[in-house]
């Protein structure tokens, strides 16, 4: 399978979505709504190097959960910017592409690592779910009462 029909990322009530070792090189351009309801996409073992900007409500939505894409040129890419070695991802820039996900800034690094995994060995729980990624962020929100927007200082 080389694409994933955009109304696929649409279902209602759909969860998690695994796309991991996939013949992918891109997401689908064109997804309206995202369900709301998408605790995690695993695109681990794709081509994937960038994302459209529907990908960037998972970053803004307080229903949205992660991306999990270790092993993909993506989060090759971050991890070189998260070491210095590099400052750019490697997909040309576009102003077509996703705002928050492709801003390879320092300021804009936490917002990133908080959807974003590439690690494929760490293990966290999310909504009941084990899944490759700790959120520690999301304790301390539920006790002191603050939201994933307050964290990541966005303001709509």
């Amino acid at each position: 399978m080389t694409e994933v029909p955009a109304d696929v990322y649409e279902i209602p009530g759909l969860q998690t979505l695994g796309l991991g070792q996939l013949n992918l090189n891109e997401l689908p351009r064109n997804v309206m709504n995202p369900a709301a309801s998408l605790i995690a996409i695993f695109l681990d073992g794709t081509n994937i190097s960038y994302f459209w900007p529907w990908m960037d409500d998972s970053v803004t939505m307080e229903t949205w959960g992660i991306l999990i894409a270790p092993l993909t040129p993506y989060c090759s890419d971050l991890e070189a910017i998260k070491t210095g070695l590099t400052y750019a991802f490697s997909a040309p820039p576009s102003p077509d592409y996703a705002r928050m996900r492709m801003d390879p800034s320092k300021a804009n690094l936490p917002s990133i690592n908080y959807v974003d995994s590439c690690d494929p060995y760490s293990r966290a729980h999310i909504h009941g779910s084990s899944m490759p990624r700790s959120l520690p962020i999301e304790e301390a929100a539920v006790e002191y009462g603050f939201s994933r927007l307050d964290y990541l200082g966005f303001t709509p």
